[in-house]
């Protein structure tokens, strides 16, 4: 089974689990699962919703302009700073990873 295949049966299971009105005891012994599998997919459900429904608050961004006979001398980070904590960013990131990292790290500062 590929993991799409588990994502699209377990955000099943969640809503009819919320839908049940059981507790989690319950509900995961009626449908023959453990209330440790239940809570790992609760849990993996709300970290989801959260990194999609939470907007950035206080990120801005700016446009750095460096001198153009400096290009060979720059270094291959930066550093973005968000409320008390610092994040460095290499070459190669991955666009959508820093994202969710800053909406973490915004929900969380």
């Amino acid at each position: 089974m590929t993991h799409d295949e588990r994502v699209r049966i377990w955000t099943k299971r969640i809503a009819d689990y919320q839908a049940s009105g059981l507790s989690k005891k319950a509900w995961s012994m009626r449908n023959g699962v453990s209330r440790n599998t239940l809570n790992n997919w609760l849990n993996k459900s709300s970290m989801q919703k959260s990194i999609k429904t939470s907007a950035p608050k206080d990120i801005k961004f700016v446009k750095a302009i460096t001198p153009a006979d400096d290009h060979q001398n720059l270094k291959s980070t930066i550093t973005i700073q968000v409320r008390n904590t610092s994040i460095q960013v290499g070459d190669g990131f991955i666009k959508d990873t820093l994202i969710n990292v800053l909406r973490i790290v915004n929900d969380i500062c």
